[in-house]
C-alpha cells in the first residue's frame, strides 16, 4: 500500500506553478503530474520547499521591481551606470558586514567582561565571527 500525498489546493497550486515534473528530480524517485486528477504521485510540499519557494518568490519580485531602474534601456548598450550601482551595493554590503562583525566582537568582549567580573569560570555564549 502507498503512502498517501497531500494533494490539497496548496499542492495543486505549487504543482502548476513549478511545473513540477520527473526531469526536475532525476534520481530522486519523486514523480509530479502536470494535470489534475492524474493518478501519478504528487510532489509533496515540505517544510524546506515552502521556504525556498517563498525566498524565490520574494527575490523575484524584488528583481523585477528594481530592474526598471537599475538597467534601463537608455544606459545601454554599455550599462555603465548600471555595473556601478552593482559594485556600489555590493560593496556597501560587505561594509555592512564589516560593521556588523566589530558589533559582535564589542558584545563578546562585553560577555567576557561579565564573566570575568562575576567569577565564572566556564565559558559561555559567543557570538560566531
Amino acid at each position: 500500500m502507498q503512502p498517501q500525498v497531500p494533494n490539497g489546493p496548496v499542492v495543486r497550486r505549487v504543482r502548476s506553478v513549478l511545473r513540477l515534473d520527473q526531469r526536475d528530480f532525476p534520481s530522486s524517485g519523486i514523480e509530479a503530474s502536470r494535470g489534475i486528477g492524474s493518478d501519478k504521485r504528487v510532489f509533496a510540499v515540505g517544510e524546506r520547499s515552502r521556504v525556498v519557494s517563498t525566498r524565490c518568490c520574494a527575490e523575484n519580485s524584488l528583481t523585477k521591481c528594481l530592474d526598471r531602474y537599475v538597467w534601463p534601456k537608455p544606459w545601454g548598450p554599455t550599462y555603465r551606470y548600471s555595473y556601478g550601482i552593482c559594485i556600489a551595493t555590493s560593496c556597501t554590503a560587505m561594509i555592512m558586514c564589516w560593521l556588523f562583525r566589530g558589533h559582535l566582537k564589542r558584545l563578546n568582549a562585553e560577555l567576557d567582561r561579565e564573566e570575568e567580573a562575576m567569577g565564572v569560570k566556564t565559558r559561555g555564549f559567543r557570538y560566531l565571527l
